[in-house]
């Protein structure tokens, strides 16, 4: 008797918001699990150089009022 088998292939999404992404470590570790294939966005107070990076690398970064608005847009 033979079976049946199947096999799902899936590729799980990884999004990760990053409150405060601006600091030093947390924008590191942004630049970390965005190499490794994390959708990565964030939100700060207000723009700097390390946000613009941040920016430029291809993470989205949220600004004051913009940011309560994150996980609805």
């Amino acid at each position: 008797m033979s079976k049946n088998y199947f096999h799902t292939y899936y590729k799980i999404m990884k999004h990760i918001h990053i409150i405060g992404i601006g600091g030093i470590s947390l924008s590191g570790l942004a630049h970390i699990l965005n190499k490794i294939g994390y959708i990565v966005s964030g939100s700060d107070i207000t723009k700097s150089n390390i946000t613009e990076e941040l920016e430029n690398s291809g993470i989205k970064v949220f600004y004051q009022h913009d940011a309560k608005n994150v996980f609805g847009a």
